[in-house]
């Protein structure tokens, strides 16, 4: 499982995820937008071309079907977080790519 083969590099703190974005991109935390607290599990890394934070969406999803269904989690994903730009301030939206979970 993409979980246990990832730790410990997820299921990060907002805190850690943004002390890593510190020690990746020093000085630059402040331009790079995260996705919604409750993906935090589901950060997986940077990208250091574009600044902008990196996220599995099916740990998302996963993440979010622990307090709704599988069905409104994933419209919540797609309607809140995918396409929540709103979330970004002006800065380069987070990346979500597909991961094997």
């Amino acid at each position: 499982m993409l979980v246990e083969q990832l730790s410990p590099y997820i299921n990060m703190t907002r805190e850690e995820i943004l002390d890593y974005i510190e020690e990746v991109l020093p000085g630059e935390v402040e331009d790079v937008a995260l996705a919604e607290e409750v993906c935090d599990k589901g950060f997986i890394g940077i990208d250091t071309e574009t600044p902008r934070a990196v996220y599995s969406t099916e740990i998302c999803i996963h993440e979010l079907s622990k307090t709704m269904n599988a069905k409104s989690a994933e419209d919540y994903f797609g309607e809140r977080i995918f396409n929540g730009n709103s979330l970004t301030n002006g800065l380069c939206s987070p990346l979500f790519i597909s991961t094997p979970f």
